[in-house]
């Protein structure tokens, strides 16, 4: 399938990036620690969605903490690399599964990969119908985390453009809060136990350069810490407000942000932010700024 197949590359690509990653391990580390003693959380059962080749979880952690873990991506190899680097597999159990619900669409998603006219591929993504299905996972976990799979799903039909025009742009963000509207509203709720926690991590927006240029949201972003490289870690604390401003102009990474009706079944107890550095060098970088959003099912859907 194709949207397997290319996933499954993706994953190829960084399955030795875990020792440079340590830096979000840590920072995911601590996140879980503060939402776990701020919330009295239970530590029975972990349902991870997307965990990929595990680089960016702290697997130590999550293994000492948790009576039973259950890891789930698309491709399969990934989580077999993940369970690589763990002590106790026993405390494991791996799950297959589509999030986006459109491996069925392989002929039309070859020809969306194909199409060079924009407009074209845009009329082509509006045919794609999701079905997200989450039925065999677990059940009555203490945590669900979405592990930054968000914006990647719809990654292999997207163009590498630096900035996606609106004949595509669209599309592509409609389906994408499709997607995302079935799977944290139709269906994760139901894999939360009564005091069980979401924790959404996303990365929401991209600071990125190379000798040709950086991208939209470099400069705005940079503007925000004076302009100073060296004060690149502070874009953590700066104010939600400020954020937001850039999310209107639509400086967010697509997929980034959850559905506008998860307020109807969640309440946002509080967000953390990250950074997630891939290479930072003066000639070519890509660093994320990852927000994590802590959320509980509201009383009537308990």
């Amino acid at each position: 399938m194709i949207l397997t197949n290319m996933q499954a590359i993706l994953n190829e690509s960084t399955k030795n990036n875990g020792n440079n990653w340590a830096h979000i391990q840590r920072q995911n580390r601590q996140i879980l620690e503060t939402v776990l003693d701020r919330f009295n959380l239970n530590t029975k059962r972990i349902l991870l969605l997307g965990a990929g080749n595990g680089n960016d979880l702290p697997l130590d952690f999550i293994e000492k903490t948790f009576d039973h873990i259950e890891v789930v991506d698309i491709d399969k190899s990934a989580l077999n690399r993940l369970l690589e680097k763990v002590h106790n597999k026993n405390k494991f159990s791996l799950k297959i599964c589509d999030f986006t619900g459109l491996n069925n669409y392989d002929s039309l998603i070859h020809k969306i990969i194909n199409e060079t006219s924009m407009i074209k591929k845009g009329r082509l993504i509006k045919q794609l119908q999701p079905s997200p299905n989450l039925k065999d996972l677990s059940y009555d976990n203490d945590i669900v985390m979405n592990c930054n799979f968000s914006t990647q799903l719809l990654m292999p039909i997207t163009p590498h453009l630096v900035e996606l025009p609106p004949e595509i742009g669209y599309p592509i963000n409609f389906l994408s809060n499709k997607i995302h509207a079935k799977l944290l509203f139709e269906q994760i709720k139901e894999h939360l136990n009564p005091n069980g926690i979401l924790l959404h991590s996303s990365d929401t927006f991209e600071l990125s350069g190379n000798k040709y240029g950086v991208n939209p949201a470099f400069k705005p972003l940079m503007s925000l810490i004076n302009n100073k490289f060296d004060n690149i870690y502070n874009l953590v604390n700066v104010d939600q407000k400020e954020f937001d401003k850039l999310i209107e102009q639509g400086l967010n990474i697509i997929g980034s942000l959850l559905p506008s009706n998860h307020k109807k079944i969640y309440e946002h107890l509080t967000t953390f932010r990250a950074l997630w550095y891939f290479k930072q060098s003066p000639e070519e970088f890509k660093i994320y700024i990852v927000f994590l959003r802590v959320l509980k099912l509201k009383p009537r859907f308990l």
